[in-house]
């Protein structure tokens, strides 16, 4: 009866539906990566877009049916799972149940929960389990798209030939984005497909593609190597086919695959050549998490084909076909800089030092599992969590765990790693047996689909390695061809009997012996199929239109806030714009983010910040505190809104108090801003404020201490307390006091010299003299090493030794003898030296490069003057 309905001839509707799926399909795996792989929001909404076309595909193709024949891989109850628990952190609790759950809620967020002390500030009740309930939303919506993904994918495969026509759809897939990868790296204009232009990355210096991070891209080719590999044994099998033909005329097909007979060598070294393109690509990503995932990929793949015994003969040939391309190409690229990279693997004394601040991370990311293990803190709730429990601090935001395990843990607690290690095993229940028919070979069939196991193997190898250290998972691109990846391995075992090319006895697949793993397998067995009838059918697909428009509803509003506040980021890293200009533009950049997304907590924190910076141009004192003018209130009100659904936002907290300490009351402030500082301990703002209180109680040591962090991590906070100090303090008693690293010495050392304070801007010298001689020995390169010396002569020209001046400018210029202002500088300290001849030298010089520069020629009559008359050289103009 099934085998009947799944024959039955389809109408014309029904056949279209079913080309408009595969197309749709085909958006999924090759055109949503070219949005940046899927990594924003933008890329995220036409993924969901891509994979709602599929599904309502899939609901015309079952209208036009009596009967539909859900098709079930055994893996639904796991991502039922996931689905329930993720809902489960966004269900509203009552105080007592959320403190059953996650009892160090309290702890992290005090004015969030009730407390017996009389004197305790209660801002409002949190009460969800996630940390961030607007990233988790999002969240939800991209997992239910993952999930009908997968559903759809398992209706969609229903023979082998389905499984190996999405394996060479990854294989050419791969080949072409490595050769899209290539030619943007070879014709790179700077930007993406040579359109877009990235906030803050480029596509120079290395294979990207599509992908904001190379290590993507090189994942995106660890995962096609292996269908790569696939499709070049099935042309080598076909070829071998082809000759026994010839010979003895009793053999009519490929021994791999039911393909074409004909296949000459040139297809074989076509694809030889493809491969080693693909393995060029990954080597020039320079990424060594994405190379040995690439390599651990090739070794799964080539070593389960020579164990079952598959293209023995030719392995050799393959291997030096792509060794040689890549071989080739690398002596006409250059192979040091790949060589440099790649020997941090070995070089590296420790994870710390290899992993440079992702060890910091981990470790942070591991502190917030210990305090939420039970139900972790929220799908997503990544970047708001980790800086909390960060030991020391990074001067970048990580916007991704750097891992796929970690976050996942953190975000989603013991539930998430129990359903990450059923999905593993269940991956490898169900692709052990087929590899195990590869060993001893009983027919063409059993041999065909150990050979269609080996690619998947590879490519989930690839994708359990890699996300070791990077955050392959969450990233749409590489997520939806991992999702192919495991629809196949869980379907292989299913479609092996009803092969179009094999109808004969069904295939009995090994099955282990009792024990743990017969167990497991008897326990995720899952009936193959579900008959639904005409009156069961409405509301099934009742169902997946509702998580259709969820998806798409849940992700439009940041798809379309993402383009300006792409934009707003251009912004603030544009230094050709005037500063008042700039805010401006900042401002209203800001603001349509916001109207696309109200949910948008970061756009708001940094607007309400923004009115702040803006209302401090006219007066650089009241940045300590926000002043009174018109955008004090509406700063206020959005740093409460924003608090109010992301209580990790400390300066949200910072910014909702009022200009006028005596608004409020003194414990209120104080609650603020401990719950601040508490969930953002490396805020410089947040220190800034904390400083000034400490300083109004009196207990000016700590104050400073909270001062001296601000004064050394954040430029513009830097700037707003050296406009409020220096007209205060000496000179020493701010280096005591703030300690200041070098680019805060040189801002005070400017700061002093336009107060015309040549004692304290001598004391801010000295020290700037100190910290430059500590600098020399680390020069790598002699322009470095010239900087360094040539601004050492103005400091000692400062301080008034002119013999040490005219040293270290000497030295800049045989370091640097082209440049025109070290030149210039040595041939004024030699006037003021006295040693004209040296003086007239450079000048003469300079004169060659400038000839028409008045200044230039009044100082050259000068030092002639003085040399022919000896006299004591007068000041330079």
């Amino acid at each position: 009866m099934q085998q009947k309905i799944m024959d039955d001839y389809p109408s014309t509707i029904e056949r279209f539906a079913s080309k408009a799926l595969d197309w749709a399909l085909y958006g999924v795996l090759f055109v949503a990566p070219l949005f940046m792989g899927g990594r924003g929001p933008f890329g995220k909404f036409v993924f969901v877009c891509f994979v709602s076309l599929m599904a309502l595909a899939w609901i015309v193709q079952s209208l036009c049916r009596k009967t539909v024949v859900l098709r079930l891989s055994g893996a639904e109850w796991i991502i039922a799972a996931g689905a329930l628990l993720v809902v489960f952190q966004l269900i509203p609790w009552p105080e007592s149940v959320l403190l059953t759950f996650s009892p160090n809620l309290r702890e992290l967020l005090p004015i969030w929960f009730s407390s017996p002390d009389p004197n305790h500030f209660q801002i409002g009740t949190w009460n969800t389990l996630s940390l961030a309930p607007n990233a988790t939303r999002q969240a939800l919506a991209v997992y239910v798209a993952y999930a009908l993904f997968f559903m759809l994918l398992v209706q969609r495969v229903r023979k082998l030939e389905d499984v190996e026509w999405l394996l060479r759809s990854l294989a050419y897939g791969t080949l072409a984005l490595a050769m899209l990868g290539l030619t943007q790296f070879l014709t790179s204009n700077g930007k993406f497909l040579w359109f877009y232009e990235h906030p803050f990355r480029t596509t120079d210096g290395v294979v990207k593609g599509p992908f904001q991070n190379q290590n993507h891209f090189a994942h995106m080719m660890a995962l096609g190597i292996g269908p790569l590999l696939w499709v070049l044994l099935v042309v080598i099998g076909r070829q071998a086919g082809s000759r026994k033909v010839s010979r003895s005329k009793r053999c009519n097909r490929s021994r791999f695959s039911g393909g074409k007979e004909n296949a000459g060598s040139f297809e074989a070294y076509t694809l030889s050549v493809a491969i080693g393109l693909v393995a060029l690509a990954v080597m020039l990503t320079f990424s060594r998490g994405g190379f040995l995932a690439f390599a651990a990929a090739t070794l799964v793949a080539v070593g389960l084909c020579r164990g079952q015994n598959v293209g023995k003969r030719t392995t050799l040939k393959i291997a030096a076909c792509v060794v040689a391309m890549v071989v080739v190409t690398l002596c006409i690229y250059g192979y040091e800089p790949l060589a440099r990279r790649l020997s941090t693997l070995h070089e590296s004394q420790s994870l710390a030092e290899l992993s440079h601040g992702r060890r910091a991370l981990w470790d942070a990311m591991l502190s917030a599992t210990q305090h939420f293990w039970l139900t972790g803190t929220g799908i997503g709730s990544h970047s708001d969590v980790y800086p909390v429990y960060m030991q020391t601090y990074y001067n970048v935001e990580f916007t991704h765990g750097e891992s796929g395990y970690l976050p996942l843990l953190m975000e989603g607690g013991v539930g998430a790693a129990v359903l990450l290690g059923a999905a593993i095993v269940f991956i490898a229940l169900r692709l052990i047996p087929c590899v195990r028919l590869g060993v001893s070979p009983e027919s063409h069939r059993t041999l065909r689909i150990a050979a269609l196991a080996s690619p998947l193997c590879a490519a989930s190898t690839a994708s359990l390695v890699h996300a070791i250290g990077d955050f392959v998972w969450y990233i749409s691109a590489c997520m939806s061809w991992t999702i192919v990846v495991v629809v196949l391995a869980v379907r292989l075992p299913n479609v092996a009997s009803i092969s179009s090319a094999d109808r004969l006895a069904p295939l009995v697949l090994p099955v282990a012996k009792p024990g743990v793993i017969y167990r497991l397998n008897s326990v995720l067995r899952w009936p193959g199929q579900i008959e639904v009838g005409v009156n069961a059918l409405p509301p099934v697909l009742a169902f997946g239109f509702m998580l259709i428009m969820f998806c798409t509803t849940t992700l439009v509003a940041p798809a379309k806030a993402a383009f300006s506040w792409n934009e707003f980021r251009r912004v603030t890293r544009n230094l050709d714009i005037k500063e008042t200009e700039r805010i401006s533009r900042e401002i209203e950049l800001l603001r349509k983010t916001i109207h696309h997304d109200p949910t948008h907590a970061e756009a708001k924190s940094l607007l309400a910040q923004a009115f702040w910076h803006r209302q401090n141009a006219a007066s650089p004192q009241a940045t300590v505190t926000p002043s009174k003018n018109a955008h004090s209130e509406t700063a206020q009100s959005l740093a409460v809104r924003t608090f109010a659904t992301n209580p990790l936002l400390g300066r949200a907290y910072a910014f909702s108090l009022p200009s006028d300490g005596n608004r409020i009351p003194l414990l209120t402030s104080e609650a603020l801003l401990d719950q601040a500082f508490s969930v953002r301990p490396h805020d410089a703002v947040i220190h800034m404020l904390q400083g000034k209180r400490r300083i109004a109680a009196g207990k000016i040591d700590r104050g400073f201490e909270h001062w001296r962090f601000a004064f050394n991590h954040d430029r513009e906070v830097r700037a707003a307390l050296v406009a409020q100090l220096v007209p205060l303090f000496p000179a020493q008693f701010l280096i005591d006091r703030l300690r200041p690293n070098h680019e805060g010495t040189w801002q005070l050392y400017y700061a002093y010299l336009k107060q015309v304070n040549a004692f304290n801007a001598d004391a801010v010298a000295e020290r700037l003299v100190d910290q430059l001689a500590e600098e020399l020995p680390k020069c790598k390169d002699n322009a470095t090493e010239a900087i360094i010396r040539f601004r050492l002569s103005a400091l000692y020209d400062q301080l008034n030794e002119k013999k040490k001046a005219l040293e270290a400018v000497s030295a800049a210029v045989k370091l640097r003898p082209e440049e025109y202002q070290y030149r210039m500088a040595c041939a004024i300290l030699s006037v003021k030296c006295d040693d004209h001849q040296i003086a007239s030298k450079h000048l003469k010089w300079c004169k060659a490069r400038r000839p028409n520069d008045p200044k230039l020629e009044r100082l050259m009559v000068e030092c002639r003057r003085l040399e022919i008359a000896g006299l004591t050289p007068l000041k330079p103009r």
